[in-house]
């Protein structure tokens, strides 16, 4: 999604462009809504609601949509807000060790209503400070974990009270982007990248969710070697590497007004955290792992929008706005056919002249190379590589 400033518009007013891209499906993901709500003759109309836009089947709010003062749409951050935790049970089975000390698992009965069956009861087991046990599963039945191999307990954001509700009510009732903002900070599990205009003319996005801070023992990770300490791995359960707090409101990425006149997101690292291959490395000033996720989307899509945002001398207009959205062309294709079609020629030489390219000898002499099907292949990437990389979204 993007948001076009004033600046670049041709309505001379803030323009927003959302593309959750969810699949087809029937019955859709989505459906249509519009809640009118106004005053009576004589009261007070500065609270009157006029809200449009789409909204989970079942859900009392409307995620991507407008009011008479704002427009917002939303896709998905994509923060790392769930742990795994390697836990080190007692001979008993029935404590983990923590901090150095045995902690009693908790347990509550859940049980699963089965058709034209009796129910089954499944004990979950609990790490009080981290969450639930993955189940064991031995002949499809649930047994305990087993204290010689240890076990595996979640911890994630959503297993605690939070407010989304309220956050979105708020973002409802918003009459600009700052009363948006300040609402959606709320917001706590299923960070969003929101994207929200107002009729002032101005254009902000946030992602606010909350954000665990973990201990700094659980970012001591080599990224030569692939060894050490990793969120986006398993964590050791005994305590050295657990979550602190959460991330302060305004540390969690956000935009306003920017001076180029538009925001875009599209999956992607929103500050550069990876673009070294190092997603640990990065700090606040206190010296506070600054950490939200191992990985996103590559990019492609991101710079796409940039360059055709960028790249458009005139103002934008709505039109050009779904002409940005339905743009078909593969940016990663464009880029990796040529490497791909050089591969595929080298291993074809390789094929024949044994030698020339050592480090394929091992490829081409495999069970699973066939000559047929690569000159296939080569055929199709070569079309689609003259035809600039375009294909159906």
């Amino acid at each position: 999604n993007w948001g076009v400033a004033p600046s670049r518009s041709t309505t001379g007013h803030t323009l927003i462009a959302s593309d959750p891209h969810l699949s087809l499906s029937a019955p859709a993901v989505f459906w249509p809504v519009s809640i009118q709500v106004e005053a009576p003759e004589g009261g007070n109309k500065d609270n009157d609601l006029h809200i449009a836009g789409l909204s989970f089947p079942g859900i009392p709010a409307i995620i991507l949509g407008h009011n008479q003062h704002i427009g917002w749409g939303a896709t998905v951050a994509g923060y790392d807000v769930s742990d795994a935790f390697e836990e080190t049970l007692t001979p008993d089975g029935k404590s983990v060790i923590w901090n150095g000390q045995e902690v009693p698992l908790e347990t509550v009965v859940e049980e699963i209503a089965v058709q034209s069956g009796p129910p089954v009861k499944y004990e979950v087991q609990i790490v009080p400070h981290h969450g639930p046990i993955v189940p064991n599963v031995v002949n499809h039945k649930v047994v305990p974990a087993d204290p010689a191999t240890g076990a595996i307990s979640i911890r994630w954001t959503g297993m605690e009270a939070t407010r989304e509700i309220e956050a979105v009510f708020g973002l409802l009732r918003s009459k600009d982007v700052d009363e948006a903002r300040e609402s959606l900070k709320l917001f706590g599990v299923g960070a969003q990248n929101w994207m929200i205009g107002d009729t002032s003319g101005h254009v902000a996005w946030t992602s606010h969710a909350n954000v665990p801070i973990r201990d700094p023992r659980a970012f001591q990770w080599d990224p030569a070697t692939y060894t050490g300490t990793l969120p986006c791995l398993v964590l050791p359960g005994d305590g050295t590497t657990d979550w602190q707090s959460y991330l302060d409101d305004d540390l969690v990425p956000w935009e306003k007004d920017p001076s180029k006149g538009y925001i875009s997101t599209a999956n992607n690292d929103p500050i550069g955290d990876t673009l070294d291959n190092d997603p640990t490395n990065d700090t606040l000033p206190d010296g506070t792992p600054m950490y939200l996720a191992c990985s996103y989307d590559l990019g492609f899509r991101e710079g796409k929008i940039h360059r055709r945002i960028e790249g458009h001398a005139e103002p934008l207009s709505p039109e050009d706005l779904s002409a940005i959205q339905g743009d078909e062309q593969s940016s990663m294709g464009r880029e990796l056919t040529p490497a791909l079609l050089t591969a595929i020629e080298r291993g074809l030489e390789a094929k024949q002249q044994p030698g020339k390219y050592p480090d394929l000898d091992g490829v081409v002499a495999d069970a699973a190379w066939d000559t047929a099907t690569i000159n296939t292949v080569k055929g199709l990437l070569t079309s689609w590589g003259a035809g600039d990389a375009y294909a159906a979204s």
